[in-house]
């Protein structure tokens, strides 16, 4: 709970929502939200441990993933993906460090690849070119620029240690 105090509880609940804000962007692409794409999300929490992140290995498991919750928290909050993003990297840039924002901002979208990653197709690439224009959409919305993106660690590195 050492993250959880630098945030104001609003704070913490759009921090929360980031995740499923994520899940909701890149599962959603296709219109079809599969079961490979919900088991990601146990995974995620039951990995959690493994971010280098530390307010994501704090938040993530703070976040109640079935199906009716995720529809609860969108039943009480009107703000779309882009909206919501801005003001998460609003959020994490004031209350963290320039490293730690980006940090942040950058374990986001390797949700975003992680998720993306567990509906492909076997025979194909893991990830849609649409998914991967949209993980770009969603770091733009974030704030970030290419030069945060392409900085260590990047994105898929951040991925990769998760999946081990």
């Amino acid at each position: 709970m050492v993250y959880k105090q630098q945030f104001t509880a609003e704070e913490w609940k759009t921090l929360e929502f980031s995740i499923i804000w994520m899940f909701q962007a890149i599962a959603g692409a296709d219109k079809n939200i599969d079961k490979n794409e919900l088991q990601a999300l146990t995974t995620l929490k039951e990995k959690s441990h493994k971010f280098d992140c530390d307010i994501m290995r704090e938040l993530i498991p703070s976040i109640h993933y079935d199906i009716d919750s995720i529809s609860n928290y969108f039943a009480v909050d009107q703000r779309n993906i882009k909206t919501g993003l801005r003001e998460i990297a609003d959020i994490v840039d004031s209350n963290l460090s320039l490293d730690q924002s980006l940090l942040f901002k950058k374990s986001l979208l390797a949700i975003g690849m992680f998720i993306a990653y567990a509906s492909g197709d076997v025979l194909s690439s893991k990830m849609s070119n649409e998914e991967l224009q949209l993980l770009v959409e969603l770091a733009l919305f974030m704030k970030m620029s290419i030069n945060d993106y392409r900085k260590t660690p990047t994105v898929e590195e951040l991925m990769k240690k998760f999946m081990e």
